[in-house]
């Protein structure tokens, strides 16, 4: 695996690149609502979801998948 330097400036002008996109990364995912749906479903069916279930997202961005899982499977404790 390479190492790369990246010079101040550089560094500066990506974190303000996702800063910007940070503050409407939902947006853009809620956009595509049936895109969302059909990978939670995905989900549900591989991890073969039920009420009684406690699903924790960990590190899984904003939960905007979390979410819309607990839409489609009511979890007694979320």
């Amino acid at each position: 695996m390479t190492s790369v330097q990246l010079s101040a400036a550089t560094t500066e002008i990506i974190d303000r690149h996702y800063d910007n996109l940070a503050d409407n990364y939902d947006l853009f995912l809620k956009y595509s609502p049936d895109f969302i749906r059909r990978l939670t479903r995905k989900m549900i069916e591989r991890l073969q979801l039920r009420e009684d279930d406690r699903l924790v997202d960990l590190g899984g961005g904003t939960g905007i998948y979390a979410l819309d899982i607990l839409e489609q499977v009511p979890l007694r404790q979320p």
